[in-house]
């Protein structure tokens, strides 16, 4: 039920969402960290807020994060962000349309990229 409750004062607060994507661009790395993490609950499972998200450039945040923390190579943040995708595109026709037209697939690409390592010595 909190959950809930949280999803609906942020929904009720004007711009409530739009701050809280605003915080994925903060400098502050814990900040921006603590709003993806927000974010990543927030979308579980309200496909209001996911809708909104999207809309209000949430791709493009998240992408420029994985970017930041070097896509693949990437920790726990990356893994984090991967997984608020996934909430924004697994039920939400929209979204996926919206995803592939504003061109997000491909920024996608260097994260499947992989590393020649040199062959091993025998």
């Amino acid at each position: 039920a909190k959950p809930a409750r949280l999803q609906e004062c942020i929904l009720a607060c004007p711009m409530g969402v739009s701050r809280l994507i605003d915080l994925l661009a903060d400098g502050r790395e814990v900040i921006r960290n603590d709003g993806l993490l927000l974010l990543k609950e927030l979308t579980r499972r309200n496909e209001q807020i996911q809708g909104i998200v999207a809309f209000e450039s949430g791709f493009e945040r998240v992408l420029e994060i994985v970017a930041e923390e070097g896509a693949s190579d990437g920790g726990i943040v990356v893994e984090d962000c991967i997984e608020l995708l996934a909430n924004l595109l697994a039920a939400h026709a929209r979204n996926r349309t919206l995803f592939v037209e504003g061109g997000h697939l491909a920024r996608l690409v260097p994260f499947f990229a992989t590393r020649r390592r040199p062959p091993a010595s025998p």
